[in-house]
């Protein structure tokens, strides 16, 4: 009798804990029930007010007109206080070029970190990466291609090339680009692209024969040193004709990830000035020693750089890219002007007509894009019509077939 007491009451001890354990799971399943609910209506809620927010942008003229003043502000003063703050540094100190583009690796790498970065116990260096969309095989390639392009170029300023002509010579990565596209990629120009690239061509190549020094010397910069400058630059312009096929790969294959792409190149970019940590180092200390006020136009030169690749995303992103162009196109002509005006440069009435034709090139090849771009746009319309039309009168015919086999 005991032992079938303490069995019955073991035996309701366990349908106690049985339904206990029941009740807990249910509650357990209603309270995660809820949770995603809550959870699913507040995406639904903000994805409505994103709409509702990109909706007035669309339909708000004056915000979009606003919006256009500050992105166009934004390239027009960010790249004159880039361009100038750079040739004051370079210009007071040779051989600054490499510490300047790492302190622009390092602003836009931190920029990108709160994005592609978040802080985990798990990991032993406390930090874990998100998930990429793109392989880290392309962003090596991306990462390689992007830091020779902005140190050769940055070299070559101690080479005694100015900004001017720097700027000017830097117009050819147009050409390096389309020959490129048209020998690795298999893309097609028109005949006004062609062109546009030579008038382009010819003025670089007339500018730069112009401003080789004269004899043997001029001033204190030599012929030969001058000539490796040149060397520099054209590697720097080779290295972004890669850039863009590269791009053009990546972006093909796995989507346009720009932003993810940006902070890679610029995070692991940072760990390839190692190579050139003692002379960063000993320009640091320099300008701390010497000249605080550097750092000054040093931090100057970091945020106008980021407001101005920020404003020409903005900028295009709510024109064409056409428009874009123009802007840009300005945009190196004020610089150019300012270079010379400000510091000085020497530049001859030859030169001037070189710049004009650098110019003008730039815009013909954007206005021959753009007419290639739509011509092609309305070939595609046509020739989806005429699938469709085919498409519809071959189902009529499958259809008739099929009646005409039931009469049958």
């Amino acid at each position: 009798m005991v032992y079938a007491t303490s069995q019955s009451m073991s035996v309701f001890n366990e349908d106690q804990l049985w339904w206990v354990e029941k009740e807990k799971r249910d509650m357990k399943r209603k309270r995660d029930g809820i949770r995603n609910r809550r959870g699913a209506l507040w995406r639904r809620a903000r994805v409505s007010l994103m709409a509702v927010q990109s909706f007035n942008r669309k339909t708000s003229p004056k915000e979009r007109m606003w919006t256009l003043i500050i992105a166009l502000v934004m390239v027009m003063v960010g790249g004159l206080a880039q361009s100038m703050s750079m040739e004051y540094i370079v210009r007071h100190y040779s051989g600054a070029g490499p510490t300047i583009s790492f302190f622009q690796f390092l602003f836009v790498a931190g920029e990108g970190f709160r994005n592609y970065v978040e802080w985990s116990d798990d990991s032993a260096v406390g930090i874990t990466f998100t998930k990429r969309a793109v392989p880290l095989l392309h962003h090596c390639v991306f990462l390689l291609c992007s830091w020779l392009a902005a140190v050769l170029a940055a070299l070559a300023l101690d080479f005694h090339v100015t900004i001017a002509t720097s700027m000017i010579i830097k117009s050819l990565s147009l050409v390096i680009n389309m020959a490129m596209g048209f020998l690795l990629l298999g893309k097609r120009y028109s005949v006004g692209q062609f062109v546009s690239v030579l008038v382009l061509t010819m003025g670089v190549v007339l500018h730069t024969i112009l401003s080789l020094p004269t004899g043997n010397k001029l001033g204190n910069i030599d012929q030969p040193t001058y000539l490796i400058g040149l060397a520099l630059l054209g590697g720097s312009l080779l290295c972004t004709g890669m850039i863009g096929v590269v791009q053009d790969v990546t972006f093909r294959k796995y989507g346009k990830h720009w932003r993810e792409m940006m902070f890679y190149a610029h995070f692991l970019g940072l760990f390839l000035f190692v190579l050139l940590g003692a002379d960063i180092v000993e320009h640091m200390e320099l300008w701390t020693r010497e000249s605080p006020v550097v750092w000054l136009y040093m931090g100057l030169n970091t945020l106008a750089q980021f407001m101005c690749i920020k404003g020409i995303y903005q900028f295009i992103s709510l024109t064409s890219s056409l428009t874009g162009t123009l802007v840009l196109t300005v945009r190196k002509f004020l610089l150019v002007v300012v270079s010379v005006v400000v510091f000085d440069s020497e530049f001859s009435n030859e030169q001037w007509g070189c710049v004009g034709l650098v110019l003008a090139g730039t815009l013909m090849y954007s206005i021959a894009s753009q007419s290639a771009t739509e011509a092609v746009s309305v070939a595609e319309v046509k020739k989806r019509k005429e699938l469709r039309r085919r498409s519809s009168s071959s189902k009529l015919a499958a259809l008739d077939a099929a009646e005409e086999k039931k009469r049958n």
